[in-house]
């Protein structure tokens, strides 16, 4: 049995406005990350940039963000509170490797 024209253009809008969402990168990408960097080091004018160990120091952290990945649960908190080190401990239990009851650390 066909379909009708309207019935499978109702079906194709609806996959269309779904797509977006199933499609939607869970980990931030490299202007999140980048921009999360600069919050954390507290670069909040340009000229900052231009010290060598600040600048290394926002590239390596925009590259460990985007490689570890780090997760927007930790950027949001990090934007919201200003509080890195309690955000990071977050992250970090948040991401432990489960073991085993009694058994020792690796």
């Amino acid at each position: 049995m066909a379909e009708s024209p309207s019935r499978s253009a109702a079906l194709l809008l609806v996959l269309l406005l779904a797509a977006p969402s199933a499609c939607s990168r869970k980990a931030p990408g490299p202007h999140e990350c980048y921009r999360f960097a600069l919050r954390v080091m507290g670069v909040d004018k340009p000229r900052m940039l231009r010290s060598p160990r600040v600048k290394a120091t926002v590239d390596q952290l925009t590259n460990r963000c985007l490689t570890t990945p780090f997760d927007r649960q930790l950027l949001t908190c990090v934007n919201q509170l200003g509080e890195v080190q309690r955000c990071f401990s977050a992250f970090q239990i948040r991401h432990a490797e489960p073991r085993l009851p009694g058994a020792d650390p690796m």
